[in-house]
């Protein structure tokens, strides 16, 4: 079955083990595999939400509202489309916070030796009162 697997587009009117035997193909072939009813074998399992029952409601993946398979179809088009989006977003945020993180480091390193040199000057050039002699000081000569 598992050879064959991939030529069979449909399936229909299966018992409860042919599903089984049908998902266990398509898992062994690298497949995420979907299953009505009871799809605890499945990736994905969905219930019914009009025609199915509480139990399958409570154990599905996923519950069709109005019992329609096509709504599968665009669900899943739609979540392509917000898995995308969201990719994109991502790498525009890394791209955007690297730059700024680049930029700030890089002037981080330019500027830093010019506010020591700065500093330096400064110190030499009062030398004679320390900083921490500055508040309790008279101003003028000291006696």
């Amino acid at each position: 079955m598992a050879e064959r697997i991939n030529a069979i587009a449909v399936f229909a009117r299966t018992a409860p083990e042919q599903k089984v035997c049908i998902i266990k193909a398509l898992k062994t072939d690298g497949h995420v595999a979907a299953m009505t009813g009871d799809g605890e074998i499945a990736d994905i399992g969905i219930a019914m939400g009009i025609s199915g029952t509480d139990v399958a409601k409570e154990a599905a993946s996923m519950v069709l509202t109005d019992d329609n398979f096509s709504i599968i179809v665009k669900a899943v088009k739609e979540g392509r489309g917000i898995y995308d989006n969201m990719v994109k977003f991502v790498r525009f945020q890394s791209s955007t916070n690297i730059g700024a993180t680049l930029c700030r480091r890089s002037s981080i390193v330019r500027y830093a030796g010019a506010v020591y040199r700065r500093a330096i000057a400064v110190d030499q050039h009062h030398h004679e009162r320390p900083v921490g002699d500055v508040a309790g000081s008279r101003s003028g000569p000291q006696r």
